[in-house]
């Protein structure tokens, strides 16, 4: 047995402590953590019945229907304690995806990887946890293992990355948000006609499963429910109005949206910001792509590419967002261990962000939460500023990095990667 695959069982064994801390952390210090769990998702899955009309299948749900799965599995699990079954669940997925994606032991390059989640899951706190979004990130995971693994091969597979777009199309009929990871590994020609084949076929596999669930058109209900949300204090374009708030100017002020159970920001000018928002991610989507088309056409280093793709869309969808839920930080996870699973140069920096931004989400939530939004108080405000800043300044970081792969004479033809 080598020192890699001894390794294995310690970092198998730290994904349950940092779980098993973050647990306790919820329970007592950070109880407002595990809210979604127990105040929303477990009413959820007890209100099912046979002549239930599903959310987001015959009535309208903020999330895509496949959510209901990891709620329903918490919920059969252990059905004396959801909290405790959900928080089972979670840990049992990410021993899963770690160890696939160090090949349980027989990847090397992907230890730096492994240690990076579970340093950013201590740092971001128990909403790490205790999301949809942790499930969504575990099941990407698997998709990050099918990349690293096709690095590693030459020939069709390392082309079309078929088994990691499956994975990807999944988790984003989980939480949208992967869908930046399937434009990431998004290739040209003949491997982009195998890719959209596999998107296709999986959609049309969740989409049957929803049709045989009596599902209608309230099957796409979360992207409207979504277009139509107010500004969310934490997302960075709210961070205008909370400086105002702070200073009591324009009317500015942050309040409890009762239906949606979130606060948020008003003043002169949110409505019309709020309107825009969604014009704008289209926007910077449509830029992200552009960007990937041109660094594609100069034959760019693959796997950099890939990596960079996935940061700066996904990036996208967090900055140009109207909703800046603490747990949108755990995305950022997924391309930065593809960087660093794959051994490429110049990846520290996004390494070290990505860590700041887990650590300065978990102080603005939930530790300052309350003077955040009972004050403004000036830490909170400062803290929210700062992370919000460090997510502009990383997106406009990656936006430069993969134009450089646009010109021809400033990559190298070779993979830039480690052996996986």
């Amino acid at each position: 047995m080598n020192v890699f695959s001894k390794n294995i069982y310690v970092v198998l064994a730290s994904v349950v402590a940092v779980h098993a801390l973050l647990n306790i952390l919820g329970n007592t210090l950070e109880h407002e953590a595990i809210g979604d769990v127990v105040n929303v998702y477990a009413p959820w899955a007890d209100s099912i019945h046979p002549q239930t009309k599903w959310l987001g299948v015959a009535a309208p749900w903020v999330y895509p229907f496949v959510a209901w799965a990891p709620i329903l599995i918490a919920h059969w699990l252990l059905p004396f304690d959801y909290l405790k079954s959900w928080v089972l669940m979670a840990t049992v997925l990410n021993i899963v995806a770690v160890g696939q994606l160090l090949a349980w032991g027989r990847r090397p390059a992907a230890f730096k990887a492994a240690w990076f989640y579970v340093l950013f899951l201590a740092l971001l706190g128990p909403v790490a946890i205790t999301r949809l979004d942790g499930i969504s990130v575990t099941l990407a995971l698997f998709g990050v293992a099918g990349v690293v693994t096709a690095a590693g091969t030459v020939g069709r597979l390392a082309n079309s990355f078929s088994w990691s777009i499956f994975w990807f199309t999944l988790a984003a009929w989980l939480k949208v948000w992967p869908v930046a990871l399937v434009l990431a590994v998004l290739q040209k020609g003949s491997a982009l006609r195998r890719q959209l084949l596999v998107v296709g076929a999986t959609c049309a596999g969740i989409l049957g499963v929803g049709a045989l669930l009596g599902g209608n058109s309230n099957l796409f209900s979360f992207i409207t429910m979504q277009s139509d949300r107010g500004l969310q204090v934490e997302s960075p374009v709210s961070g205008i109005w909370v400086f105002l708030a702070f200073f009591r100017l324009n009317n500015a002020l942050i309040y409890f949206d009762e239906p949606l159970m979130t606060y948020q920001v008003s003043g002169d000018g949110t409505k019309v910001v709020a309107s825009l928002m969604t014009a704008a991610l289209a926007v910077a989507i449509a830029v992200t792509v552009w960007l990937i088309a041109k660094a594609l056409k100069a034959g760019a280093d693959s796997y950099r590419l890939i990596a960079l793709a996935a940061l700066t869309a996904t990036l996208d969808l967090i900055v140009f967002n109207k909703v800046g839920s603490p747990q949108y930080q755990l995305w950022l996870v997924v391309p930065v261990m593809l960087g660093l699973a794959l051994g490429l140069k110049n990846w520290r920096k996004p390494t070290i962000a990505v860590l700041c931004l887990g650590l300065l989400t978990q102080l603005i939530y939930p530790v300052l939460y309350v003077d955040l939004v009972s004050g403004p108080a000036p830490l909170p405000v400062l803290v929210l500023g700062v992370r919000n800043l460090l997510l502009i300044a990383l997106l406009v970081w990656s936006n430069l990095e993969i134009g450089k792969l646009g010109k021809p004479a400033k990559h190298l033809p070779k993979l830039e990667t480690a052996k996986v």
